[in-house]
């Protein structure tokens, strides 16, 4: 069920005071007044001013769960330093500690 351009109602494509219908007196149009005014946002409450953005709020109810017990897997994933902390790797007695390149014969290298 389609409806097609004919039925539709007309409406108005701008109001009055539009910067579109005087661009000379764009910052006289009623909404970018408002938004220069810097018009209070009605969802913001303004005893609590900072409101958390929906990822903040599911990260601290992640963080909230892993504390709890609930899940096992922390809700952060670690800093590339952290990750490389935590890495266990096996030391492997064949090689030195530190390998100077410069005397490598096959690069080229020769003892100095």
């Amino acid at each position: 069920m389609s409806t097609s351009p004919e039925e539709l109602p007309e409406t108005p494509d701008t109001y009055e005071g539009a910067a579109e219908v005087d661009p000379e007196h764009w910052r006289e149009d009623p909404l970018v007044e408002d938004a220069e005014a810097g018009a209070p946002d009605e969802r913001v409450d303004p005893e609590h001013p900072e409101v958390p953005s929906e990822q903040e709020l599911r990260d601290e109810t992640a963080e909230g769960r892993y504390e709890a017990g609930d899940e096992q897997v922390p809700p952060e994933e670690p800093a590339m330093g952290e990750a490389i902390a935590d890495l266990d790797v096996p030391e492997d007695p064949a090689f030195e500690d530190e390998i100077d390149p410069s005397n490598d014969s096959f690069h080229g290298g020769a003892d100095l």
